[in-house]
């Protein structure tokens, strides 16, 4: 497990450097463009970090995939649980570091070009990030568990597409008026996310026994 944890981070310095980069700067972008008439609503540039996320996380299934890690991953004492898992660890972890990289691009930026912090907008985005991206993997890694990449890849990018326009329009109220402490829905979308990583389990274990 542990080795297929540094593979990912490997792969993460390795292919993905600019990427993550990419985060910083969205976080800098934002509060200079968010009262301006080029995109004026950031639920745009959030979800170009959302895509971005998806992104990693798909070719890191599709290395999976070139590396004909099937044929081989039976030499190894590891089995597919333990793969699932490093995928959910790695996507958790990429998405922890694109919420730290767009926070502080924000604070870098509103310190010292804006001249005043908004944390409220800076929680905000932060926030909608870590959920729509937490929500991709939810419903994107069963599919591709038990699709595999080549036959998952169009469903699970379908699925990124229509929460992208669902946001907007549905998800950015129904963070704006929770019934419940915003920590409350983090708490329940983890226990979720948990259980999207036992069916992916399940889904990838199932179609490797065919």
């Amino acid at each position: 497990m542990k080795g297929l944890i540094r593979k990912e981070w490997y792969s993460l310095w390795s292919q993905y450097r600019i990427h993550m980069l990419a985060m910083l700067g969205l976080g800098v972008l934002l509060p200079i463009i968010k009262n301006t008439d080029f995109f004026p609503d950031e639920s745009f540039w959030i979800y170009c970090a959302v895509i971005t996320i998806f992104y990693i996380l798909m070719h890191s299934v599709e290395y999976e995939k070139k590396s004909n890690w099937d044929m081989y991953r039976a030499t190894f004492p590891i089995n597919g649980r333990e793969i699932v898992v490093s995928k959910y660890i790695f996507g958790f972890g990429i998405v922890i570091i694109a919420s730290i990289l767009v926070f502080a691009g924000s604070m870098i930026c509103q310190k010292m070009i804006v001249g005043r912090i908004n944390i409220y907008f800076i929680g905000r985005v932060v926030k909608a990030i870590w959920i729509n991206g937490t929500l991709d993997m939810i419903f994107v890694f069963p599919i591709l568990c038990r699709y595999g990449y080549d036959e998952g890849r169009v469903s699970a990018a379908m699925i990124v597409c229509f929460l992208g326009m669902l946001y907007p329009y549905r998800l950015q109220q129904l963070l704006l008026n929770l019934p419940f402490p915003t920590i409350v829905f983090l708490i329940l979308l983890f226990i979720i996310w948990c259980f999207s990583g036992v069916l992916s389990c399940k889904l990838y274990e199932k179609r490797n026994d065919q």
